[in-house]
């Protein structure tokens, strides 16, 4: 499982909802220059504020996959020299092939991978992070919010072995 600090979700475009922190703000807000709000430190709101569970900002909107996809091509691309670590393969035997971009969350590898059927359908897209041997990875799916275990062979296959 991968635990994503609050600036690697503000900066994946996810609304913080609850008490993102348990640091008590004190005093005014200061003054922020335009698009500084992203590097803020989220605050615990103070028992009795008024509190908005239904923000109506632009920015408020929910993550697309589009938006996942270029920020995980970014942060490969910073990662590894300006060059994103990307790669492609395909299953003959399953008529899929799958376009993946890999990175690292917090010190985790993790990756975005799509598997298209043999007519270039999307037939699934997911998020995966991977254990510290980098044999077992925990996968969401992007379009059901099912979450599986896959575990990789001696022969370097990827099977899926759990769901959650």
């Amino acid at each position: 499982m991968v635990w994503l600090s609050p600036q690697d979700l503000q900066s994946m475009g996810t609304t913080m909802m609850g008490k993102p922190s348990q640091t008590f703000a004190t005093g005014a807000p200061l003054p922020l220059e335009p698009g500084q709000v992203a590097r803020q430190t989220p605050q615990q709101t103070r028992p009795g504020d008024p509190t908005n569970l239904l923000p109506n900002s632009k920015n408020d909107a929910p993550l697309t996959w589009e938006t996942l996809v270029n920020q995980a091509i970014e942060m490969s691309a910073r990662q590894n020299g300006g060059r994103t670590n990307s790669m492609r393969g395909c299953q003959p035997e399953l008529k899929v092939c799958i376009n993946a971009v890999l990175f690292k969350m917090d010190g985790t590898d993790a990756m975005i991978k799509v598997t298209k059927d043999i007519n270039d359908k999307i037939i699934r897209r997911e998020f995966c992070a991977f254990n510290s041997s980098g044999d077992i990875r925990l996968c969401l799916d992007w379009d059901t919010s099912k979450k599986h275990r896959d575990m990789k062979d001696a022969r370097g296959d990827w099977s899926q072995v759990a769901d959650e």
